[in-house]
């Protein structure tokens, strides 16, 4: 039964649960690799645990009328949010499997995830985007993984004050006024405002690049492509812009916008999700729930033909991942406190998608357990959704292996090989040392 426990959601909040109510999103995903595994009475166990330990896992979305959902706390645990999978399906086909789970809100007695362990190894948590983000989804598999191990959980992380998170949300004035002038003024006049606030990089610029005008698919369904690096492979590839003073992301980004650049010479947009926990009080650092935001640039095209590395332009990325950028980008969150979130959504349902790569990296994982019963690797999958960008990447690692998700929205599916082939052979070239 459900308890009388209600609470409202916030406009981040509204805004994703509308994407889903117009299912313009799917669900999105991480999944967990055992070393060893284990009865499925022993996950449902570990499972049930952690719900009655973490208020955020009650929470269950419910229409109180056709406009208004509100967040009603479940009292008792639902068995149906644990499904047990035996298959030999590929990881690409289980992928898109899940992206087609529809969570309907409405039901009382209904969550809006559930976990879905296969063939008793991989725990797979599954949810929309309303309630949790990527890093909750690690921490929640990390959780379970405490208790499968025995290991005594804290108290629940979830009761912290929202005030702090509430107040790094909130826009600065300079992002408001940039955000103003970007609606209404060419970018000539943007170019000169915005270097009061936030100047552009030399190889940033305010115009977006190629736009696929291809009508836009209404399905789940998208091509994926896993790529996956074992310990040394990875370790190569970040020593390499260590050296240069440059993290992996910003290194990874840059390969995949020189694949862009060899298919055409046109300005990319590069959106990064980040994880706003590290930028607020201890409290946080477990917590669950929709602590996230993303940096957004355009970026002018890498030299194509380039012989070797272009590090300043790698170095230029890694300057939008400062601290002073997240806490400023952070403030894109607060921005819906502005909008009509509904409206937000069905305005960008048929907008053409301009050439935008999304890379999101849930980075690599703390070793959680013993030798014998540990996360051997991590899998992370983005929402697929008509009004995300046209190549999704999702990383998530461990000492062990890393694993890259790559997506491509059905209307850019014409170009995914090729755009695959040349990540691959830049990844293979800088792995044999011909390109630094």
């Amino acid at each position: 039964m459900a308890s009388r426990v209600e609470q409202e959601l916030t406009p981040h909040e509204l805004y994703q649960c509308y994407k889903n109510i117009n299912k313009v999103t799917s669900c999105f995903l991480v999944g967990l690799k055992l070393s060893q595994k284990l009865d499925p009475e022993i996950f449902e166990d570990a499972i049930k645990e952690l719900f009655l330990s973490r208020r955020r896992l009650k929470f269950s979305i419910y229409m109180e009328d056709e406009n208004k959902p509100i967040l009603i706390e479940l009292s008792n645990f639902p068995s149906n949010c644990i499904e047990f999978w035996s298959t030999d399906d590929d990881q690409e086909t289980l992928l898109n499997k899940f992206h087609n789970i529809y969570f309907e809100f409405g039901k009382r007695h209904e969550l809006s995830y559930k976990f879905i362990i296969v063939n008793n190894e991989w725990i797979y948590f599954i949810c929309e985007h309303t309630l949790f983000d990527g890093s909750s989804a690690a921490l929640i598999l990390e959780d379970i993984l405490k208790i499968l191990n025995t290991e005594e959980l804290p108290p629940d992380p979830n009761q912290y004050d929202e005030l702090e998170l509430n107040q790094i949300s909130k826009p600065s004035y300079g992002l408001l006024a940039t955000k103003t002038m970007e609606s209404c003024a060419p970018n000539w006049i943007n170019e000169k405002f915005r270097y009061l606030f936030n100047p552009l990089l030399s190889n940033e610029s305010l115009k977006p690049g190629w736009i696929i005008n291809t009508p836009k698919k209404h399905t789940y369904q998208y091509p994926i492509h896993i790529i996956s690096f074992d310990r040394y492979d990875f370790q190569t590839l970040k020593e390499l812009g260590k050296k240069h003073g440059v993290k992996f992301t910003s290194f990874w980004s840059y390969l995949n916008l020189l694949s862009f650049s060899k298919m055409e010479d046109e300005n990319i947009t590069l959106m990064i999700p980040y994880n706003v926990r590290p930028l607020l009080s201890d409290i946080y650092e477990r917590a669950y729930g929709l602590i996230v935001s993303s940096i957004q640039h355009i970026f002018k095209p890498p030299n194509p033909s380039t012989a070797n590395i272009e590090w300043e332009y790698c170095k230029n990325l890694e300057k939008t991942l400062s601290e002073k950028n997240l806490i400023y980008s952070a403030g894109q969150v607060g921005l819906l406190d502005y909008y009509d979130p509904l409206d937000l959504v069905k305005r960008n349902i048929n907008k053409p998608r301009s050439a935008t790569l999304e890379i999101s990296n849930l980075g690599l994982r703390k070793w959680v357990g013993m030798d014998d019963l540990h996360a051997k690797e991590y899998i992370f999958s983005q929402a697929n959704s008509l009004t995300g960008a046209l190549i999704t990447q999702s990383i998530a690692s461990t000492n062990e292996k890393v694993n890259i998700v790559i997506g491509c929205a059905p209307e850019f599916e014409v170009y995914f090989t090729e755009y695959i082939d040349n990540l691959e052979y830049l990844v293979k070239d800088v792995l044999n040392g011909n390109l630094e």
